[in-house]
C-alpha cells in the first residue's frame, strides 16, 4: 500500500476546515474537522476508508460531546456521550450492535437507568432510579421482550408491586400464582 498523503481543505481566509490522509483513494489514518472559528470539532481514525479506532466529537469549548470506538466501520467497544463535560449516556457495542451495559445519567451524574443488551436487544435486568439514587423499578428482559418479574419499589427500597411477564406478555395474577 502506498504511503498515506496528507490533504488539507481550507476556507477562503486560509483557515483549516479539514485535515485528512488518503492512500489508495481511501481515507487512511487520522482525519480532523474544524469549526468555523478554527477549533477542533471532530477527530476520527480510518483504515482502508472505514472508521477504525477512536472517533471524538467536541463542543465549542473543546470538551468531548461523544467518544466512540470503531472496528472495520462498525461500532465496537464503549461509546460515551457527554453534556458540558459530564457523561450522559454510556453504551457498549459488539460488531455494530449494542452489547453489554448501558447507563443513562441524570443531571447530578447519578445513573437514572441501567440496562443490559445482547446483540442489539434488551437482555437481562434493567433498572430505573429516582433522582436520589434509590431503585424505583427493575425488570427482566430476554431478546428484547419483558421476561420474568418486573418490580416497583417504594422509597424505602421495599418491593411494592410485582408483575410477571412471559415473552413480552403480562401473566395475569391468577395464572402467575399457579405457576
Amino acid at each position: 500500500m502506498a504511503e498515506p498523503q496528507e490533504h488539507v481543505d481550507r476556507d477562503e481566509t486560509g483557515r483549516v476546515l479539514r485535515r485528512f490522509f488518503i492512500a489508495a483513494d481511501q481515507l487512511e489514518g487520522e482525519s480532523s474537522m474544524y469549526d468555523p472559528e478554527g477549533w477542533l470539532a471532530q477527530r476520527a481514525h480510518f483504515r482502508a476508508g472505514q472508521l477504525d479506532g477512536e472517533f471524538v466529537q467536541f463542543d465549542a469549548q473543546g470538551q468531548p460531546l461523544a467518544i466512540l470506538h470503531y472496528a472495520a466501520g462498525k461500532l465496537e467497544g464503549e461509546a460515551v456521550f457527554f453534556e458540558r463535560g459530564q457523561p450522559q449516556l454510556r453504551m457498549h457495542y459488539k460488531n455494530g450492535l449494542q452489547d453489554g451495559e448501558t447507563i443513562v445519567y441524570g443531571p447530578e451524574g447519578r445513573p437514572t437507568t441501567k440496562s443490559e443488551h445482547r446483540a442489539g436487544k434488551l437482555d437481562g435486568v434493567s433498572e430505573w432510579y429516582r433522582p436520589d439514587g434509590s431503585l424505583l423499578r427493575s425488570a427482566e428482559y430476554a431478546e428484547g421482550l419483558l421476561e420474568g418479574e418486573s418490580v416497583e419499589y417504594d422509597e424505602r427500597g421495599r418491593a411494592a408491586q410485582r408483575t410477571l411477564y412471559r415473552a413480552g406478555e403480562l401473566v395475569p395474577p391468577a395464572r402467575a400464582a399457579r405457576k
